[in-house]
Formats: C-alpha cells, sequence, structure tokens
C-alpha cells in the first residue's frame, strides 16, 4: 500500500505523505470512538480499526492518484521490465540489511535497560530521549526531500547543486546544535516544570542525550545524499558493525563500568561515531570526482 507514499516522495512531494498519516490517524480515532460508544471494550474491534484506516486511505489515495496527477506512472503489469530485478533487488537487499542494523542500534536500549537497571531507568531515558528528539525531527522534516531531488541532481550531473543544498543544510544544521546546547543547559529546568520530583534525570544522561542528537542530525544530513544516489556499501559495512557492537558494548558501560542508562545511550553514540566520520568523507570524495573503491559503490 504504501508504493505511493515512495512515488510521492521521488516526486519530491512529501507534504502528501504528511497528509496521508494525518487522515489515518483522524479516521482511525473516529473510528475508535465509534466503537466506544456501540460496542463494549474488544481488542480485535480496536485492531481492525487502527490497522483499517491507512489501507483505507492508501488505497483511495492511490485510486485517485493514478487516474489524475500520476496518470501518466501509473503501474502496470505489462510495463515491468524483468531485466531489473537483479539490480533493484540487490540494492533493496543492502537497504534492508541497513534498516535491520538500524533497528537493532536504536531499538534495543529500553530491553537492556530493563533488563540490567530496571523499569525506573527506562522512564528517566525516555523522558530525557523525548526532550532531545525536537531536533532530530526538525531536521529530519527538512532534509526528507533531500533525498528524491539529490537522486534528480545526480543523475543529470548537476553537482553544484549538491554543493549549494549540503551548504545550507550544514547552516541549518550549525543552528540546531546551538538550540542543542540551549537544550541541554535548560534541560533540569524543563523537566523540573515536565515531571517534578518524581523522576531524577541526571545531567550526564541530558549531555550524552544531547550527543546522541548531534550525530544523529549530523550523520543523517549525508546519509540522505549517499542514499539518494545509491552508493551504499560503506553504510551497509558500518550498520553491521554498528549492529554487532551495539548490544554489547552497551551492556559493558552500563553494567560493567556502572554509567546506568547513561551508558546505552553512550554504547549507541560510539557506534555512530563511526558514520559520523566516514560519511561526510564519503559524500566529499564523490562531489570531488575522485571516489573509487569501496567509496563508489
Amino acid at each position: 500500500m504504501n508504493v505511493i507514499e515512495i512515488v510521492l516522495a521521488a516526486k519530491q512531494v512529501p507534504a502528501l505523505n504528511n497528509l496521508f498519516n494525518l487522515s489515518s490517524n483522524i479516521v482511525a480515532l473516529v473510528a475508535i470512538f465509534i466503537l466506544t460508544k456501540m460496542t463494549k471494550g474488544n481488542l480485535i474491534y480496536l485492531s481492525i480499526a487502527y490497522c483499517s484506516a491507512p489501507i483505507l486511505i492508501l488505497s483511495l489515495s492511490s485510486y485517485f492518484l493514478y487516474s489524475g496527477r500520476l496518470s501518466k506512472i501509473k503501474p502496470e503489469f505489462g510495463l515491468i521490465d524483468f531485466k531489473k530485478i537483479k539490480s533493484l533487488a540487490r540494492i533493496g537487499g543492502q537497504f534492508f540489511i541497513i534498516q535491520v542494523a538500524y533497528l537493532v542500534i536504536f531499538s534495543t536500549d529500553n530491553l537492556i535497560i530493563i533488563k540490567i537497571l530496571g523499569p525506573v531507568d527506562v522512564t528517566s531515558y525516555n523522558l530525557a530521549l523525548r526532550y532531545f528528539s525536537l531536533p532530530i525531527v526538525l531536521f529530519t522534516i527538512v532534509v526528507t526531500p533531500f533525498w528524491s531531488a539529490c537522486t534528480e541532481a545526480y543523475i543529470i550531473q548537476d553537482y553544484e547543486w549538491i554543493k549549494k543544498s549540503i551548504k545550507k543544510l550544514l547552516v541549518f544544521w550549525s543552528l540546531l546544535f546551538i538550540l542543542i546546547i540551549c537544550l541541554l543547559i535548560n534541560s533540569n529546568r524543563f523537566y523540573q516544570f515536565w515531571v517534578g520530583e518524581r523522576i531524577q534525570i541526571y545531567y550526564l544522561l541530558s549531555m550524552i542525550m544531547a550527543l546522541y542528537a548531534i550525530l544523529s542530525t549530523w550523520n543523517n544530513l549525508f546519509v540522505y545524499f549517499i542514499n539518494g544516489i545509491g552508493k551504499i556499501r560503506l553504510q551497509v559495512i558500518i550498520s553491521i558493525i554498528g549492529m554487532v557492537l551495539n548490544i554489547p558494548l552497551s551492556i559493558y558501560l552500563a553494567k560493567y563500568q556502572n554509567l546506568g542508562n547513561v551508558g546505552v545511550i553512550l554504547g549507541t553514540c560510539i557506534c555512530l561515531c563511526f558514520g559520523s566520520i566516514l560519511f561526510p568523507l564519503q559524500s566529499i570524495k564523490i562531489l570531488n570526482h575522485n571516489d573509487s573503491g569501496i567509496w563508489q559503490k
């Protein structure tokens, strides 16, 4: 169903995708509200309402878009070029490996904290993570159209546009860097306002969370360019290394170095550092036309 979202991203109209998500949430909310009035609590009905909403919105959107403004690129079985399957499967497989690796790196922290430290530390960890997710979300909103735009610019060899765009994104990242520092300075005040004295969030945890936000946005700036042109072999290798190291490193820092939940996010930051150095280097090599070997694959 979400093929239409990929097509719209390639057409550089991500706003429609956000509209689809909003519409799905509204439909799901209305359906759940109706269920609360017409039925007793039933998890099956709730699941059907929640899962059917995006299917309905994406199905209707696909029909109307492919019948109208996207009619020239409407998918048809007769237009399938089976010779392209091998190359598409190869790059698709690489993206799949990257997604699995990132899933392990970013989604196992809570499990590690619960297993080693307990649920209280999970709460403080997630509160700090939510607080410092603001600049990451802002940067993602701005940089998302850059992926498909880079693909088009790279195909027509408009390297100057790519360089100028990266420079503009670097300026925006610098502003976010300042924002992150401001968030860090005021973190204790915000936690006090948000949760009061009920949960203690150490300043060291906020410092490492700020580092995590800086590294994440920095990496994404170059990753979106690299993904857009499809030269992701280096990213696959770095992702696998990070996936293998993340869990044992986080456990070692949290348990054996007595860093607690700070050690968990610190382990993630260390895994991100590989890309923070190598992704900008690869981007520079590509744009200067001196990429070879692993840098150009």
